[in-house]
């Protein structure tokens, strides 16, 4: 039975039934007609079989020959039998049901009068199996002398039972579980479906406008919704969970028009996504992590965004398994679609307006204000339009308020060296009455008009650019910063959450200042201090550098897990890498990789062109030297914190002595450069304040393109997020490339470090989670465990007890 079966409950009235002769006449001319086949019958739900093909199949418009087709099977409703054929023609594909085209014959039998009557005595008669409607059509056939063939009966017998409180025509691919979409684009228009093998096919399907209309009207009476003039738009789901969208002929020129979007009783997980390559082993263990927030101690806040179609709301189903099975879940949708298989879950839907009663409307931005009294621990919202993005970063918003002191210096572009308060305070005078005032205490101007560069790391590159200041800003501040002094007599003061850069297990990586201990290496810039640009300055960057050697900041530390990395990916031994170094101290390689010593940039690079090492080549072969921390410390200060926004890299030089690696915290996201999904968020109808944008810490972009001529579904990119109050900055974690179909992981990520802070592990134990999760996700690909429930207590046995698991699927 249909789901649309009986919208309507209707008074039953009797109808004479025809004899049990007539019944048997029927069945035997059915036996020589239908196919030769045995089909499970299934209720409600289709079922398909292949059979084989061996003559020309014509229908009302399509003529497929045998050598264009593509498949062919059966699909069994409630018993009654469809033919599927989908083949090729002037290269288009086509999905052709044949019995469409007999149904429309046989309904060519018919006067208007005849329809209506067998219509009405169906209905009132109720009739709803195959069997029922076939004695009764040929019992009004021979009454009304019709002379209908048997096979015509059997043919509007099918027709009327498409049609009586179902979706006609269309309950044929409505009961394709091989389609994702069925659209139809206007009135006597073929209709299109999405097949999840050929991909876009155009059916045999054409609907009149009374049939349309009578559709559209069921779908909205069972939906609860309304559709007419003066609200011609329908956006609705069925009981099922199908998403609908319709329209009426006052909007769309060609008359209605109805998508429908079919819900799967089977959603894909995150096994699927792999073998579909929509992610790969890392990246899925990394959001497995993050979302997770390994174990609870940090889940990222993320956002998905993508064009229609583009799979965001899948892939928002497949990393909502990766919550934590103790977590308190509320789902959030205007149609229910999320499937998570946790216990402790709470579904909320939005309620559209309806004519006439005032306050009847439920929005999203009502229920996520809701969600956040039911004390969630995780909240996950279907779709964000408009006002309710604004409650959704409130509930995640933290902020933080970075700067440095002011007798900082910082390094320009022109080779001067400032302290950065006269240079901030210099603009403040300059342009007084236009300062910006923002709610954290900051206050800022815009300086872009002074085309003042800085230097500045590019954190994907690993390389020094000069960069413009865009704004200068600073903040009265009374309280405690950190003081951070190293080995070679560099030092700087600034706040516990300004971020700077470490290496440490073969990862560079951004953290709070607050983070960093004594024996961490710290990143520091290679300037040229011999250059003619700072001549002038020399004796200030080399004052307290005078007992560090200048070999000690040219080792690269903390990089030998990398280096058996890649000789163990390349199948060298260490005696036969050192062979190709052509050196001869035996215990090197070993050394190197245990961490006793560390290497030279001039070998690392070697070894790199060795491995075939990107990563090392980068490394070796960047603007960065490492010094060691010899001292943190907490200081008092009184007085004005200060910062800059850097366009494009968000970070610059600063520190006494040559100077660290900074990042800013106030990098502006400038239209033209701004990933679009922030510039929505940001603009009406959304109207977030930037200020709230550093809640996030990591935005997926997914999108749908194109890949030898197939439609494919892609994650292009995961950006995260850092800086604070108005303006923000933006990294790449995650590069689509192209040409060889992948992903790959790039530059910094300080979320990792601040879950490893918070978790109170080292980032080599957060590294060997991440390996063990791909273990996990290779056995369930290896083993096609891919269904909601197999999934998700593959992730929960991890999350209960990881060593246990992983002994189990080694075993």
């Amino acid at each position: 039975m249909s789901l649309f079966d009986r919208i309507k409950n209707k008074d039953v009235k009797s109808v004479s039934k025809p004899s049990s002769k007539k019944n048997e006449k029927i069945e035997k001319e059915s036996a020589k007609t239908e196919p030769n086949i045995v089909l499970r019958n299934l209720a409600s739900k289709s079922e398909t079989q292949k059979v084989s093909y061996d003559k020309k199949i014509t229908n009302q418009t399509i003529k497929i020959m045998p050598s264009n087709v593509f498949d062919n099977y059966f699909l069994n409703i409630d018993g009654v039998v469809f033919n599927i054929i989908i083949g090729k023609k002037e290269g288009q594909i086509y999905y052709n049901i044949p019995e469409v085209s007999q149904m429309i014959d046989a309904l060519s039998k018919l006067s208007d009068k005849n329809i209506s009557e067998i219509k009405a005595d169906i209905s009132n008669g109720g009739f709803q199996k195959i069997e029922e409607i076939q004695r009764y059509l040929l019992n009004y056939s021979e009454k009304n002398n019709l002379m209908l063939k048997n096979i015509e009966i059997q043919n509007l017998a099918k027709y009327f039972y498409l049609t009586i409180g179902k979706l006609g025509f269309l309950e044929v691919p409505l009961h394709d579980d091989n389609l994702e979409e069925i659209m139809v684009n206007g009135v006597n228009q073929p209709t299109f479906v999405f097949h999840k093998k050929y991909q876009m096919c155009k059916t045999n399907i054409k609907l009149d406008d009374s049939e349309l209309t009578r559709i559209i009207e069921n779908i909205a009476m069972l939906a609860g919704r309304t559709i007419d003039a003066r609200t011609p738009m329908l956006d609705a789901f069925l009981p099922d969970g199908s998403r609908v969208n319709a329209t009426t002929k006052d909007v769309t020129l060609n008359g209605s028009t109805l998508t429908i979007r079919k819900f799967s009783a089977d959603p894909l997980t995150v096994v699927d996504l792999i073998k579909y390559r929509t992610f790969d082993l890392e990246l899925a263990a990394f959001l497995w992590q993050a979302v997770e927030g390994y174990f609870g101690a940090k889940p990222a806040n993320t956002l998905i965004v993508g064009g229609t179609g583009s799979g965001k709301t899948t892939t928002l189903n497949v990393i909502s398994m990766f919550s934590m099975y103790t977590d308190r879940i509320v789902t959030i949708e205007d149609t229910p679609e999320l499937q998570i298989p946790h216990d402790h879950v709470i579904k909320m839907i939005t309620r559209p307006p309806r004519p006439g009663i005032p306050e009847y409307e439920i929005t999203m931005d009502d229920l996520i204000k809701n969600a956040l009294r039911m004390r969630p621990d995780r909240i996950f919202v279907g779709e964000v339009r408009g006002k309710e993005a604004h409650s959704l970063l409130v509930a995640m918003n933290t902020g933080h308020d970075g700067a440095l002191v002011k007798d900082e210096p910082i390094y320009l572009a022109n080779g001067n060296i400032i302290n950065i308060g006269k240079f901030v305070d210099n603009f403040f005078k300059k342009y007084n009455l236009i300062r910006i005032k923002e709610n954290n205490g900051f206050e800022w101007i815009d300086i872009s008009d002074e085309n003042i560069f800085i230097k500045s790391f590019n954190k994907t590159t690993l390389k020094i650019e000069d960069k413009l200041i865009s704004r200068v800003w600073r903040k009265e501040y009374s309280g405690k910063l950190i003081k951070i002094k190293t080995k070679s007599g560099k030092e700087i003061t600034l706040t516990h959450d300004h971020p700077v850069y470490i290496i440490k297990n073969s990862r560079i990586f951004e953290i709070n200042s607050e983070m960093i201990n004594i024996n961490d290496y710290i990143a520091l810039p290679r300037l040229d201090v011999n250059s003619n640009k700072y001549q002038d300055n020399k004796i200030i960057i080399e004052e307290h550098s005078k007992d560090s050697s200048s070999n000690d900041l040219e080792i690269i530390p903390n990089i030998g897990k990398l280096i058996k990395y890649y000789r163990l990916k390349n199948k060298l031994t260490q005696e036969e890498l050192l062979d190709e170094l052509g050196l001869k101290t035996k215990s090197l390689i070993r050394d190197y990789e245990l961490g006793v010593n560390n290497p030279p940039r001039t070998i690392l690079n070697k070894i790199a062109e060795i491995l075939n090492a990107e990563d090392l080549k980068v490394i070796a072969n960047s603007d960065m030297q490492w010094d060691k921390v010899v001292s943190v410390e907490e200081i008092n200060y009184n007085g004005y914190l200060y910062d800059l926004t850097v366009n494009d890299n968000h970070t610059y030089i600063a520190g006494k002595y040559g100077g660290f690696i900074v990042s800013n915290c106030s990098g502006t996201l400038h239209a033209n450069s701004a990933d679009e999904a922030i510039i929505r968020l940001i603009n009406p109808p959304m109207n977030v304040p930037k200020v709230m944008i550093s809640s996030l810490d990591f935005i997926i972009n997914q999108q749908r393109i194109k890949r030898n001529r197939k439609t494919v579904r892609r994650v292009l990119g995961v950006m995260e997020i850092t800086g604070s109050g108005e303006d923000i900055s933006k990294t790449g974690i995650f590069k689509y490339e192209g040409v060889t179909d992948s992903i790959k992981k790039e530059g910094i990520c300080m979320w990792e470090e601040e879950a490893c802070n918070i978790a109170g592990i080292s980032r080599d134990e957060l590294i060997e989670d991440r390996l063990n999760r791909i273990e996990v996700l290779k056995y369930a690909v290896k083993n096609n465990i891919r269904d909601v429930n197999g999934v998700g207590n593959l992730i929960r046995q991890y999350q209960e007890n990881p060593e246990n698991l992983l002994k189990n699927i080694i075993l």
